[in-house]
C-alpha cells in the first residue's frame, strides 16, 4: 500500500498540472481603430439623390490584431444634416 501511494500523488499533480495548462486567461478584445475604406463611399451626389451606402466598409482594428470589415449601414449614420432639396457641401 506504501508503495502506491507516491504514484497516485503524482498522477494527482499531473492531473493538477494538465488542468491548469488547460486554462486560458481571457483578456477582453478592445476597438483600437476605426477608418473608413474610403473607395467604398460614392461621394458626389446630384440634388435628389437618395444617400448610397451600398458598397460601403469600415475596418476596424481591435487589439489582439484582428481586422474586421464591417459593411455601413443607415443605422450607423446621423442623417439628420443630409439635405436631398438643396445642394451644399457636406461632410458625412
Amino acid at each position: 500500500m506504501k508503495k502506491i501511494i507516491p504514484f497516485i500523488v503524482i498522477i494527482l499533480c499531473l492531473s493538477a498540472l494538465f488542468a491548469l495548462a488547460g486554462c486560458q486567461v481571457k483578456t477582453e478584445v478592445k476597438i483600437v481603430s476605426v477608418s473608413a475604406l474610403t473607395d467604398s463611399f460614392k461621394t458626389i451626389y446630384t440634388v435628389g439623390d437618395e444617400l448610397d451606402l451600398s458598397g460601403s466598409k469600415i475596418i476596424v482594428t481591435m487589439s489582439d490584431g484582428s481586422v474586421q470589415s464591417i459593411p455601413v449601414t443607415r443605422d450607423m449614420i446621423d442623417l439628420s444634416s443630409f439635405r436631398r432639396r438643396r445642394p451644399q457641401a457636406e461632410k458625412l
